[in-house]
């Protein structure tokens, strides 16, 4: 759905992408292919078992044809100028606890499971402000990060490390370590 949200809230360049936005938002039906046609992307990207358009088109009981679904997803990809798969923050935190993994004196696995227990909560609870909604996953990710590790303190970090990437960021302003 959050596929559909972007490409009729996003102005186009493409005429066909302008045209189905429009369309979708006037003709139920319209917007109900544009929807399967979202679902049959994410699919494609998503999981391991790719279905084909005549099968997908068969699931949805021949309303639409698999060339209306493969058009569809040709328009609703130039639409999108093909970003359709954009990390989520916890996967942005996930790979930023990975590249802090060198600075790190040894950490018991308790403790780094916390951490990314605590930064997943973190990113996952920013979904519920409307404020988040409007920054990048990656200050999301990054400011759930220095947070966690503002509150915890673990040992073995190099805090140094820490504050350079939340100051080149410019995160520091977005978040404030609670004492």
């Amino acid at each position: 759905m959050e596929m559909v949200d972007r490409f009729l809230s996003m102005p186009s360049n493409c005429a066909d992408a302008a045209r189905v936005s429009d369309e979708a938002l006037r003709d139920q039906s319209k917007f109900q292919l544009l929807t399967v046609t979202a679902l049959y992307i994410s699919i494609k990207i998503n999981e391991e078992v790719v279905l084909s358009s005549d099968l997908f088109s068969e699931l949805c009981r021949h309303i639409y044809s698999a060339e209306e679904i493969e058009d569809t997803e040709r328009t609703l990809l130039r639409g999108l100028s093909w970003r359709c798969h954009a990390p989520t923050a916890h996967q942005v935190g996930m790979s930023l606890l990975s590249l802090l993994l060198p600075y790190v004196e040894e950490i018991p696995e308790v403790t780094w499971g916390f951490l990314m227990d605590e930064v997943k909560y973190l990113t996952e609870l920013a979904v519920r402000d409307y404020y988040f909604s409007t920054e990048h996953a990656s200050t999301i990710a990054l400011a759930a990060l220095y947070s966690t590790l503002s509150m915890t303190r673990p040992t073995g970090f190099k805090s140094c490390s820490l504050r350079f990437y939340a100051s080149s960021w410019g995160v520091s302003t977005l978040i404030t370590p609670r004492r």
